[in-house]
């Protein structure tokens, strides 16, 4: 027995799970849960009540694109937990777990040294997205790691591992993947390609085995999800995709924001890696993910909420990726000043750490996630709290902030974003990509059409009661300056303050019309 090898296989095993613990370190460094993970929460609360996967009851709406997420939060809640803390546990975990994957799948050239195995892993710990989106309350971390195990599970196929049970765990791995978000369909595209243009051995099969095994849980559901809700896609995805030129400028920009601020050196690095060929099946699957992922998000316009956190499940292939290069370059440097290879490439190291983890306290990511943290905590989780005794039985509301407001008031409610409302969601709206992303569409004249009995303009605690035109004019919430001169807005509803513990919520409520 290889004592020395097991010894360093210890070794490597122990410190990555002094890595877990540093990742655990960086998440709770932000604990945040992200407004949005309410959505999901009312969702499971209203299947669990039995009113079906509805945000409302009695209307079938598809506002979330998390069904499996959705099941596994509402199953916590049989359970007894709180959804917010429970889905944070529940993403750490699947966070922790893709490092475990990570890990024993490294991109290794000839001669690599064993500690390469920790860079990609390493990275994924200070990277911000990373650890924010790994407690953030969505689906991000648990979407990430289905599909990184399924991409790995089909390469190890690939290159001819034997044994059809890796066809059967990438199959439904990339299953779970769909069932988790929709985008996961393009994870399974790309394997089952890779397997048809780039056979483990000439006149290789189709995957019928993978294929079969993806199929057998997404054909089901996709075919009870288009029977409940009747539309092709999400409404989520009406609400915020638009498909214009302007959308796919926004997506650039998204992907230079993150390039400069965040993954720049690990970019640089892996297209370093490219140099060195030929590219084994495991490495090729990372490039085309990288660049089939990527190209998605440009095309969608990006994403509207913090960190960067529609790249996060191409973040464990790009660190593998910057690690072949790093490797590459240390070759590079070996043939050319041999005595100053390891210094090079350790200063290269600290400079890609250094790069990924700097955000994390100076960027301004790290402040909108500061200060949204406090808008949930401190304004929007009290409010839905105080209206859950304010309104009475059958009262409602309209709110462009869908999350912890609805999901603590109980109380029907109208989406004035669309994510939720699917008569909004489909409304063409001009300049659709040239807004926040997820906050463009809207149709004030239908939510006054609707008559909530409270619509909310301006979310927010106040230390006096005060009505500003400020309030009605935020690129946050498109539409709302059209109440500011409708005179059917200003004859239904009445300017409202009340008093929630010192502070004041300012609100327009129903009037009592004559003869209703």
């Amino acid at each position: 027995m290889n004592t020395g090898r097991y010894g360093r296989r210890g070794v490597l095993w122990v410190a990555l799970a002094l890595l877990g613990l540093c990742l655990a370190g960086h998440a709770l460094h932000y604990d945040y849960v992200v407004d949005d993970a309410f959505i999901s929460f009312r969702y499971a609360q209203n299947f669990l009540q039995g009113h079906g996967l509805v945000y409302n009851p009695g209307e079938r709406v598809e506002g979330y694109t998390n069904f499996l997420w959705v099941l596994l939060v509402a199953l916590g809640m049989v359970a007894g937990a709180d959804p917010a803390p429970f889905s944070q546990a529940l993403g750490f975990a699947a966070a922790a777990a893709t490092l475990c994957v990570v890990f024993l799948r490294p991109v290794a050239l000839s001669r690599s040294p064993a500690y390469v195995r920790l860079l990609a892993p390493a990275l994924l710990c200070l990277s911000p997205p990373f650890a924010l989106w790994s407690v953030g309350g969505l689906e991000t971390s648990l979407f990430t790691f289905f599909v990184f195990s399924g991409l790995s599970a089909g390469a190890r196929r690939e290159s001819g591992a034997s044994g059809a049970v890796w066809d059967t765990v990438s199959g439904l791995s990339l299953a779970l993947a769909c069932l988790t978000r929709p985008e996961g369909f393009l994870a399974f595209l790309l394997v089952v390609g890779n397997r048809v243009l780039w056979p483990a051995t000439p006149g290789g099969r189709f995957p019928i085995r993978l294929v079969m095994a993806w199929a057998v849980v997404v054909v089901p559901y996709e075919l009870w999800r288009w029977s409940y809700y009747g539309f092709l896609f999400p409404n989520s995805y009406y609400a915020k995709v638009g498909w214009g030129g302007a959308q796919a400028l926004r997506g650039l920009r998204y992907l230079g924001g993150f390039a400069a601020g965040f993954g720049g050196a690990a970019v640089l690095l892996a297209f370093l890696g490219l140099a060195e060929r030929p590219l084994d099946g495991w490495a090729r699957t990372l490039y085309l993910w990288s660049a089939l992922y990527t190209a998605y998000v440009v095309t969608v316009g990006g994403d509207g909420l913090f960190m960067y956190r529609f790249l996060v499940p191409v973040l464990p292939a790009l660190y593998l990726l910057s690690a072949r290069g790093l490797l590459v370059l240390g070759h590079w440097l070996g043939r050319v000043a041999p005595v100053g290879r390891k210094v090079a490439v350790a200063a290269a190291c600290v400079v890609l750490g250094v790069w990924t983890l700097l955000p994390t306290f100076v960027s301004a990511e790290k402040a909108s996630v500061e200060r949204d943290r406090i808008f949930v905590e401190k304004h929007w989780i009290p409010i839905g709290k105080w209206l859950s005794s304010y309104a009475e039985p059958g009262e409602s509301i309209a709110v462009t902030t869908a999350g912890a407001v609805p999901y603590y008031s109980g109380l029907y409610t109208i989406d004035m974003l669309g994510i939720n409302e699917a008569e909004i969601a489909h409304r063409k709206v001009a300049g659709m990509g040239t807004g926040i992303a997820g906050h463009e569409k809207h149709d004030m004249e239908y939510v006054v059409g609707r008559r909530p009995t409270y619509m909310f303009h301006h979310l927010f605690l106040l230390t006096r009661p005060k009505f500003t035109r400020e309030q009605f004019e935020t690129p946050w919430n498109p539409g709302e300056e059209e109440l500011l001169t409708s005179e059917v807005f200003a004859a239904l509803y009445e300017p409202v303050s009340e008093k929630v513990g010192p502070f004041y919520i300012n609100f327009f409520r129903l009037r009592e019309m004559p003869g209703e």
